[in-house]
């Protein structure tokens, strides 16, 4: 049974902060209680730290989720979530041993209130749907409706810039290297040399005309990056103007859509597809604000906000990390509320003038550290008009936020989907990929982040990104195999010439008329709720593995993924149970049998079969070394002409079972819609070599036959696979079909 409530607090009058104890009656005697902390452990990101008991809560960092169970009752689960609303910020804290909701005003002269919601629930296995029941009740309270009532998010567009097959500059030219004409030459040069199919480019930080304003001694600290003689300093740099800087030389980034579009357009699978964005902070468009000197501050009647790091605590404050504050306070020049969607609309003008079609918008947890009732009133009216101006320049999904942890987002008007009136979008999930030269177990963490997060947030009003990688360097394949089980866009970051084109093409495929498509999944991974409060899962030493699982329209794709520490030899030794795939399914029918299949990872292609049976209590040991993955497809098996008969979809993908969109079956022949090019799969099972015809578009075509390695030993499991290639025809895929014959 879930049960569910929310308790209300408001700010007394006179008042722009508060600490106030809430009830947690549910949480009876805190130490019995242990799971997941999801703590603001930068100014931009919200990350799950293990918590073995809530009496243990930092009192340091603020708290955005509590998600435990309780150790005596392991079943007991409970969901401590705060509300923020249009006229109050809220998150937990540690206060001296007291359990406490922070309050901070975010509208003057007004009546200011937010809320918790706190869920309970008496069955492990719901904790997926308790967390849906505790956002529905926060939804509900800031619509000012009864949750029963609350509707689901409005369907995302699709057919946007990212849709395709994305390429952003960051990682690729290397963090603090500036584009200019010879590496964007150079790069342009890389991906048409490697023929990749890229349909969205993104030129990351670095291209905009910023401003050093401020800059002194950062000793001790040392930055890794960027020029020499710089290493040493601090700077605060603010944007100057809406142009690009000057080693991109004059419409700079008219050149580089220009060159994007001319280049890439050739590219075998990509034709007319080419879009273009371009990266900016939400912060006044540079990371630091607008340059005091600039001449877009008289345009836009800008004002020098204070900046603190008051609401930050436990965060280190140092040189070279986002939001470094010298002495902890600043200011920040931004455009007020009266004129931030005029500086927004000026601005996106200007660029899709240039030829720029989409948006990154970074840096956007950053606003936080704007003090004051008004540097609230300021930060959401720069978000919103910022969504309200690129709806209306661009269209509508054209906008990846990133670095945008913060209370409004996770638990608030904007996250909740009130601000956009209940449409999604594009949302980074995670901290960045590859920061292996900054922190220890930096992919592991990522992954696991990416994870974990989705939990509440696959509930939210978003797309989520998983964020861009490396198809050849650092990890690629649980990389890359992640990125199949997101929403989000696509986005390679391979430096020049250092590509995997055979990894690419097992996450990619060509429709019916010859366009590059990824083959990903609509809903994001989520672990299973049944394992999800195991906080063992990113320990030391070998343990348990990170289960996770995204529903497709033919099954289920379920993976495992290593994210334990590299210290102690930190190797997963599990197993895959039957409770696994139970949960794993989500309340799909049972009654009926399932296939089983274990696709490979790293070559491709099956590689184990077998009947999923309630009888097996294991159904296969799972070992795992350093950042490693398995992956197993579950899928329905078909009564046909006295065998069984499962659609695998794309063999050799690693979301392949996602390519089928529709499976129909009759007496004799199964038959199923494909939206993609590639090896295709039917499994039969049967005791005896099946006769079969395979039927693509009504045309009889080739197939290989070989029985497949079981789990069980004993299973006689056939694979039938034929070839489906594009031919320029139109059409939304391929019709293919098999017949079992007497």
């Amino acid at each position: 049974m879930i049960s569910v409530r929310l308790n209300e607090y408001n700010l007394p009058e006179g008042k722009d902060e508060d600490k106030v104890s809430f009830d947690l009656a549910e949480l009876d005697n805190l130490s019995d209680w242990s799971g997941w902390a999801f703590y603001r452990i930068a100014p931009t990101w919200i990350e799950a730290r293990p918590l073995d008991n809530v009496s243990l809560l930092s009192n340091q960092l603020t708290t955005h989720l509590l998600l435990v169970k309780r150790k005596s009752q392991p079943d007991h689960i409970a969901c401590v979530y705060p509300i923020s609303s249009s006229s109050a910020l809220s998150n937990i804290v540690n206060d001296n041993g007291d359990i406490k909701v922070q309050l901070r005003r975010a509208k003057g002269n007004s009546d200011a209130k937010a809320a918790v919601v706190i869920g309970t629930a008496s069955d492990a296995s719901q904790l997926n749907c308790l967390i849906g029941d505790v956002v529905r009740t926060a939804r509900g309270w800031l619509l000012d409706v009864p949750a029963k009532e609350v509707v689901d998010f409005k369907s995302f567009p699709s057919g946007g810039p990212l849709d395709g097959v994305g390429f952003c500059t960051w990682s690729s030219l290397g963090e603090d290297i500036r584009p200019d004409r010879e590496n964007m030459s150079g790069l342009f040069n890389a991906l048409t040399d490697h023929n990749l199919p890229i349909q969205s480019f993104i030129l990351d930080d670095g291209w905009l005309n910023q401003k050093t304003y401020e800059k002194g001694d950062s000793s001790p600290f040392v930055s890794t990056t960027g020029p020499e003689e710089e290493r040493g300093t601090w700077q605060l740099r603010g944007l100057y103007d809406f142009d690009a800087w000057s080693g991109l030389g004059h419409d700079g980034i008219k050149m580089i859509v220009d060159e994007a579009t001319t280049r890439l357009s050739k590219i075998d699978g990509v034709k007319d597809t080419i879009q273009v964005g371009v990266w900016m902070s939400l912060v006044g468009g540079y990371w630091d604000g607008i340059s005091p000197d600039s001449p877009l501050i008289a345009k836009y009647k800008c004002r020098p906000y204070p900046a603190s790091r008051a609401r930050l605590p436990g965060i280190s404050n140092e040189p070279f990390t986002v939001g470094f504050l010298p002495g902890g306070k600043g200011t920040y020049w931004l455009p007020p509320p009266s004129e931030s969607l005029r500086f927004w609309r000026d601005w996106f003008n200007y660029l899709k003038s240039q030829g720029v079609d989409f948006l990154k918008v970074d840096n956007q947890g950053s606003m936080s550290l704007v003090d004051g009732t008004e540097g609230v009133e300021c930060q959401h009216a720069i978000w919103e008009n910022m969504v309200k101006a690129s709806d209306e320049v661009f269209g509508k999904g054209k906008v990846i936020h990133c670095m945008s942890h913060h209370e409004s987002i996770w638990g608030g008007i904007q996250g909740l989907g009130i601000v956009t009136e209940g449409e999604k979008f594009v949302w980074r999930n995670s901290d960045d990929f590859g920061l292996g030269h900054k922190k220890a177990n930096a992919h592991q963490q990522h992954i696991f982040t990416n994870l974990s997060n989705s939990l509440l947030t696959s509930h939210l009003a978003m797309i989520l990104d998983a964020d861009m990688f490396m198809s050849a360097e650092q990890d690629p394949v649980p990389h890359a195999f992640l990125r199949a089980l997101y929403p989000g866009p696509l986005l390679l970051s391979d430096r020049p010439g250092i590509h995997d084109s055979r990894l690419l093409g097992r996450m990619i495929s060509k429709d019916k008329t010859g366009i590059a498509r990824v083959i990903k999944t609509q809903h994001p991974a989520v672990p299973l709720s049944h394992r999800a409060l195991d906080i063992d899962v990113i320990g030391k030493g070998e343990g348990s593995g990170l289960y996770a699982a995204a529903p497709t329209e033919a099954g289920v794709i379920l993976g495992v993924w290593n994210v334990r520490e590299d210290n102690d030899n930190g190797r997963v030794v599990d197993k895959l149970t039957f409770t696994d795939v139970k949960y794993a399914l989500n309340g799909k029918d049972m009654s009926s049998p399932w296939l089983i299949v274990e696709s490979d990872l790293e070559k491709g292609g099956i590689s184990r079969t077998g009947l999923l049976s309630s009888s097996d209590a294991v159904i296969t040991d799972i070992v795992l070394e350093r950042m490693k993955a398995a992956s197993f497809w579950l899928t329905p098996l078909r009564p046909v002409n006295k065998v069984g008969v499962a659609v695998l979809g794309l063999t050799k993908h690693f979301a392949g079972l996602m390519a089928v969109t529709d499976v129909q079956s009759n007496d004799t022949r199964v038959t199923a819609q494909v939206n993609g090019e590639g090896t295709f799969g039917f499994v039969v099972v049967s005791s005896q070599r099946p006769m079969y015809t395979i039927h693509v578009d009504d045309q009889v075509q080739d197939a290989t036959l070989a029985l497949t390695p079981s789990f069980h030993g004993v299973d006689k499991v056939w694979l039938i696979e034929t070839e489906i290639r594009a031919n320029g025809t139109r059409g939304d895929g391929w019709t293919v079909a098999i017949d079992i014959l007497g």
